[in-house]
């Protein structure tokens, strides 16, 4: 090898080892797998959100049908119910209105409802002491439906403004849930076509 040929290799080297990273092929290669692999985590997580988001849509709308099925019996509360018959629909009808609410006791969107709720389902369950004025007396025809029907009303109209907060609320999770998968695909869409988009994406 002639001391021309040596020159010229040492001075290809020297071009190669002083040209800056990115001018390589592989420096590109590397970032986009990185990059990739960075989306991928952030999918990932993405998903896991997604899952709980559709759980809690799932949970909310099982709320809402049951809180509807009973919305539904208070409107048909029969006027020739007897007190007992009464005493025990109104117990059921709190009890199971509290159990459907109680998850949801601490959402900032529907805290006050809900304790306004409550305190409603107690007046109804005390609209029974009225009926009873004097123990053992023979009750006036429909007395205990005039008796109740008043706080029945009340809870069954703080009912309807929950399932209200709630499908809200169920419509917005779904929202968000949609708007973040389609920007996680945006990004990916715009890396896949120029992988360049993946340094400023990562900054």
């Amino acid at each position: 090898m002639t001391s021309d040929q040596i020159l010229q290799q040492l001075q290809q080297l020297q071009d190669a080892i002083s040209r800056p990273t990115w001018h390589h092929i592989d420096f590109w290669i590397g970032l986009g797998g990185l990059v990739f692999a960075v989306l991928a985590f952030i999918e990932a997580n993405q998903a896991k959100r997604a899952a709980r988001a559709a759980g809690r849509i799932v949970k909310i709308q099982t709320v809402v049908s049951d809180l509807t099925e009973i919305s539904t019996r208070l409107d048909r509360l029969d006027p020739e119910i007897e007190f007992t018959q009464a005493r025990d629909f109104i117990n059921e009808v709190s009890r199971r209105v509290r159990r459907l609410v109680s998850p949801f006791a601490a959402d900032p969107d529907l805290a006050a409802s809900i304790t306004i709720l409550r305190d409603s389902l107690t007046r109804m369950v005390d609209s029974l002491d009225d009926v009873l004025q004097e123990p053992g007396a023979p009750l006036a025809p429909r007395a205990t439906y005039y008796g109740v029907q008043s706080a029945l009303v009340n809870v069954n109209g703080l009912i309807a403004d929950l399932l209200g907060l709630l499908e809200s609320k169920s419509a917005d999770i779904s929202e968000r849930k949609k708007r973040k998968r389609w920007q996680i695909r945006k990004v990916f869409t715009r890396i896949a076509k120029n992988p360049e988009d993946g340094n400023r994406t990562i900054k």
